[in-house]
């Protein structure tokens, strides 16, 4: 052995080399760092870009960097308003903009509001034909997955109702002002899981009266019917919300 590396110099008694006369080594480590030749990637959907809120051009495709979606030109659409002008045969919505006929009733019309999210119609759907129809076993399972999109599906039609017993004095079980929304439970025949709560809201408030003599209309509570709408939110498999198109009896 000629001469001593430093780092065993001290164990053996030899004196460590000067610097200048050690060899130019160099080590190189065969294993790659763990982001190295990585590709960037990002969970979810990616971004509407559009230049401006509103207006009528889509932006670049966003990129993904270290993970996180991100609009190189324009803004996300997301952050813009949820409502934005209104929308009229040949003046149409800007990018990432749908008409609805208006905040208290979003649903998709020709005429109306421009609110933000783009929603796929199907006329096919928007009617009373069986051809869509979901049952409503199929429905508790499918639903939390269709979010903002136009569904049709067959139910018996129940009622959610609020009272107020303000200015009643005594016992009197029918006093009281009341008003409900429709409202169905879906779930597969002989299952014993827990239904799925769908609210289903309407143009107007569908039932009024009081706790003995509440009133709806246009459907008929306990009857079935084919609806059609646009299911706006749920929450897991316990409940959905629904807004209202369109029904016929069956």
């Amino acid at each position: 052995m000629i001469g001593c590396v430093s780092a065993v110099a001290m164990l053996w008694g030899c004196e460590p080399q000067d610097p200048f006369e050690q060899p130019n080594t160099t080590i190189v480590d065969s294993k790659p760092s763990p982001g190295e030749h990585k590709e960037d990637f990002c969970q979810g959907q990616a971004p509407l870009c559009v230049l401006g809120c509103g207006g009528e051009q889509v932006a670049a495709a966003p990129a993904c960097l270290s993970g996180n979606w991100s609009c190189a030109e324009g803004l996300d659409v997301e952050k813009c308003p949820l409502y934005k002008g209104t929308c009229a045969p040949g003046q149409e919505c800007g990018a990432g903009y749908n008409c609805v006929k208006g905040m208290h009733h979003p649903v998709p019309s020709n005429e109306g509001v421009c609110k933000r999210g783009v929603l796929h119609r199907d006329v096919r759907l928007e009617n009373c034909d069986e051809w869509g129809t979901l049952m409503p076993g199929e429905s508790a399972v499918l639903f939390p997955s269709m979010v903002g999109s136009i569904v049709k599906f067959a139910a018996t039609v129940g009622v959610s109702v609020n009272c107020s017993k303000d200015g009643c004095y005594g016992y009197d079980e029918c006093c009281g002002t009341c008003v409900g929304e429709y409202a169905a439970e879906l779930s597969a025949p002989k299952s014993d899981g827990q239904p799925l709560f769908v609210r289903i809201e309407s143009a107007n408030i569908p039932c009024q009266g009081g706790p003995c003599d509440l009133s709806c209309a246009p459907l008929m509570v306990g009857g079935t019917y084919r609806m059609w709408g646009v299911l706006s939110e749920c929450t897991g498999h316990q409940s959905c919300r629904l807004i209202l198109m369109g029904a016929c009896p069956l």
